[in-house]
């Protein structure tokens, strides 16, 4: 019994040690919720506990290796600004194992997640509860009614997933409020955590479009990488998609519903209506979303592309969305349950397709009790997509279900041009193999190739799969 409870004893010793190091660390600094919070942070964990200095600190913090001692304790009688602990948060997630052994520290990933986790709820924790001079308000600005917990800190994460994704944007880990605003072309974005206030439904579509805008804007321009955090750009367009997803969750909780803008123009009469144009469009559609349609959870019916019975449908909210030949601004469906989906709103839209590109990259067989796992903490989506479409007759969700199941198991044994030769001979024969070659057909056939495919959005790789030796 002795041998058993004796190293107990001493790893609770050790980490009794450890937490008087790291607080020792801010020895002779005199006690202000500055020094408070950045104790909290220290011990988060017994890595950061046994640093001997306060440079190391502040390089993993700030990205400098003064500025905890000559600019964040320097004016201790003031909180600090927001934008300062927001920065401290962006620097704090993209934190790797190779800065921390830059300073001599030796920590694991899981250690590292973990670490970054508990450091990033230590912040927020600290923005939402300070008292004083606050951060956020708890009061709403006219009948004067507490927000409550949940509701301010969807508030905050919101406003900082934006100021992340301006500062990304903008190549500055240290923007300012106003000039994060701008970004978004609002007055202030900080304004609904300072007085209370809550974003309208302009605002928020605002923003949707501006963070939709980044996003393509990235992906196919080669932005040069934040000096003080260096970002790659898979990892700038995760920022974007947290924000797009902190948006949606806003919305839900303040129970703003979007009205989408009627379509004031008509589709690209040059390009939209070319059969590579439409090849294209429903070929890389098929691998994305295996032939279902997602609000409904119907698996397309290879007749439809006999005629015209199939539709491309476009989901942005931009009034001018039709114009768009993006493959990513629009996905397949049928003329009947296209009109449902024109009464969705873009951010309703993402959700669904969000959910399905989950679905389809788990590798096992999907189960109902997969999808309330994974989803039943998505009121909207589950209350109003799942339950209400997709569960609507279980006996016909278990068929389709099965079907998507065998789906997705033979797109992942043959590819994309097998797959459509066994679901969809009909669109095989009419849009993948009319010319011959298939979809390389689009890089041998077009005038002034590199602006066609640019303006499609082509995916060279996934073109050159199949016939990159030919």
């Amino acid at each position: 019994m002795v041998n058993q409870i004796e190293p107990l004893i001493n790893e609770y010793i050790n980490k009794i040690q450890s937490y008087t190091q790291g607080q020792d660390l801010l020895e002779g600094i005199t006690n202000c919720p500055r020094k408070d919070l950045i104790a909290d942070i220290i011990a988060c964990s017994s890595v950061l506990q046994t640093l001997q200095h306060k440079t190391p600190l502040s390089n993993l913090l700030f990205g400098d290796r003064d500025y905890l001692t000559h600019v964040f304790f320097d004016d201790i009688k003031f909180r600090p600004k927001p934008v300062t602990l927001f920065s401290m948060r962006l620097r704090i997630s993209q934190w790797t194992t190779t800065m921390f052994k830059n300073e001599h520290l030796t920590i694991d990933e899981y250690t590292l997640e973990k670490l970054k986790r508990d450091a990033l709820s230590t912040i927020e924790i600290f923005m939402v509860d300070y008292e004083g001079d606050p951060f956020i308000s708890h009061r709403r600005p006219k009948s004067g009614r507490l927000y409550s917990r949940g509701a301010l800190e969807q508030k905050f994460r919101f406003v900082y997933a934006c100021w992340a994704a301006a500062a990304v944007y903008t190549n500055n880990p240290t923007i300012s409020s106003r000039a994060a605003s701008q970004v978004f072309k609002l007055g202030d974005l900080n304004r609904p955590l300072s007085r209370g206030a809550d974003f309208n439904a302009e605002s928020l579509k605002k923003i949707l479009l501006i963070l939709n805008n980044m996003a393509a804007e990235e992906s196919v321009n080669i932005v040069p990488m934040m000096e003080a955090i260096p970002i790659p750009l898979s990892e700038k367009l995760d920022i974007y998609n947290i924000a797009l997803e902190e948006l949606s969750k806003y919305k839900e909780m303040a129970g703003i519903h979007f009205i989408k803008h009627k379509a004031r123009a008509f589709y690209d009469r040059v390009h939209w209506f070319e059969e590579a144009t439409k090849c294209y469009h429903i070929t890389t559609s098929m691998e994305e979303y295996l032939g279902f349609d997602w609000l409904f959870f119907v698996p397309l019916d290879d007749d439809i592309f006999k005629e015209r019975g199939f539709r491309r449908h476009h989901f942005r909210d931009d009034p001018d969305r039709k114009m768009s030949l993006y493959v990513s601004d629009l996905f397949l469906t049928t003329q009947s349950m296209m009109n449902m989906w024109e009464s969705l709103t873009e951010a309703e839209s993402i959700t669904i397709m969000d959910a399905a590109r989950k679905l389809i990259s788990i590798e096992k067989d999907i189960t109902k009790s997969d999808i309330d796992n994974l989803f039943g903490a998505n009121e909207w989506l589950y209350e109003n997509v799942i339950k209400k479409y997709w569960y609507k007759d279980l006996d016909v969700f278990k068929d389709r279900l099965k079907k998507f199941n065998l789906k997705k198991r033979k797109m992942r044994e043959f590819g994309i041009e097998d797959w459509m030769k066994m679901f969809y001979e009909i669109a095989y024969d009419r849009f993948f193999d009319q010319y011959g070659h298939g979809v390389y057909s689009l890089l041998v056939r077009l005038p002034g190739l590199a602006d066609y495919s640019n303006y499609i959005n082509v995916d060279f790789n996934k073109i050159f799969r199949e016939y990159g030796e030919s």
